[in-house]
């Protein structure tokens, strides 16, 4: 019979730093997490501090989806 993992599925949160020589963004990191399928998350409340950024916006409302394949993206722009 099958059963939840009781540890819940993987999504990740991407990173985003804006460029220096354009307003496009660049990739920093992706960080790995578990969270409940279903569960809703926003990337506002994942973000940290960066040195020489703050952060700009983030996705908001992002259900995390029973397949692991969740993204959410946290944008920083330069000081």
């Amino acid at each position: 019979m099958w059963s939840p993992n009781p540890n819940g599925v993987k999504y990740f949160i991407a990173y985003w730093a804006e460029n220096e020589n354009d307003n496009n963004y660049s990739i920093l990191k992706v960080d790995t997490h578990n969270g409940v399928p279903g569960s809703i998350i926003n990337g506002s409340d994942t973000y940290g501090m960066l040195e020489g950024f703050h952060f700009d916006h983030a996705d908001q409302n992002e259900i995390i989806k029973g397949d692991g394949s969740s993204v959410i993206n946290v944008y920083y722009k330069r000081n």
